[in-house]
């Protein structure tokens, strides 16, 4: 199961391992993401193991952050 710490209302496939979530609310920090700030989007990439917030418009980056993903039990 894939954990990032964000709290959102909605979500989208982009494609089969990239997906869009929407007004999501970080709930603690995760690198250049802060604690409380809700973005309108995130595009989850992970085959890029990329995180992007985006503006209203859906086009504008707003912060990109890199991650790893690790198994977990």
């Amino acid at each position: 199961m894939l954990q990032f710490p964000f709290e959102f209302t909605g979500w989208d496939p982009a494609d089969t391992f990239v997906f869009i979530f929407y007004v999501a609310t970080f709930t603690e920090n995760f690198g250049a993401f802060e604690k409380g700030r809700t973005y309108q989007s995130v595009e989850v990439d992970l085959p890029a193991g990329v995180l992007r917030a985006y503006d209203v418009d859906g086009v504008t980056v707003l912060v990109e952050q890199n991650f790893r993903m690790s198994p977990t039990d």
